[in-house]
């Protein structure tokens, strides 16, 4: 004979949840509102990072033109090395205050020459001058890289004490261009007497 052993257990029987048609609608609509919620907070933050990238962006524009500015005022300034170009314009400084300090001391210099080192101009130089005395005649001729030095050169020269009585103007300037090199000729002399 033969016997059959069942090895299943009966397990109980599980309650069954019935989803009614209201639950499954508020279920759903819990949801919906859920993700309009999650929505409606990333446009708002899409709508903040917006501003916040268009203040920026005036902030920047800002910048620029101040650099462009100061790059302008200021040509020897190197905006990528900046230190380097600093420290350029305090060394010029500092040559220009030792040149006033030794050049105040009286070293036994003429007035006029003094005048002349008072009123340098980085970016312009002189190649040539004629002082008369006697004729009250001064003629400067000289080369700058742009024409702004010259004419900063011109307006610190007339402002010296030595010159006051003697009125000096700009009488020439001409470009030179000699092919890696341009730069500007100037001739400055004492206004003609009619």
């Amino acid at each position: 004979m033969q016997q059959q052993i069942n090895l299943y257990v009966l397990l109980p029987k599980q309650a069954k949840i019935q989803a009614s048609l209201k639950k499954m609608l508020f279920i759903y609509g819990a949801f919906i509102i859920f993700l309009l919620l999650i929505s409606l907070f990333d446009i708002r933050q899409q709508h903040q990072y917006s501003n916040q990238l268009t203040q920026l962006q005036d902030q920047l524009t800002i910048k620029k033109q101040q650099l462009t500015l100061l790059i302008s005022k200021y040509p020897m300034l190197n905006p990528k090395d900046l230190d380097t170009s600093m420290k350029q314009l305090q060394d010029e400084l500092d040559i220009k205050n030792k040149m006033v300090a030794l050049l105040s001391e009286g070293s036994g210099f003429s007035p006029q020459f003094k005048a002349f080192a008072l009123s340098s101009v980085r970016g312009a130089w002189l190649t040539n001058m004629v002082i008369s005395i006697k004729d009250r005649h001064i003629g400067l001729k000289g080369q700058a890289l742009i024409e702004t030095a010259v004419y900063q050169f011109l307006n610190q020269l007339v402002h010296q004490p030595v010159f006051v009585n003697t009125p000096l103007e700009l009488r020439e300037l001409t470009n030179t261009d000699t092919g890696n090199n341009r730069y500007l000729n100037f001739y400055i002399a004492t206004k003609a007497t009619t």
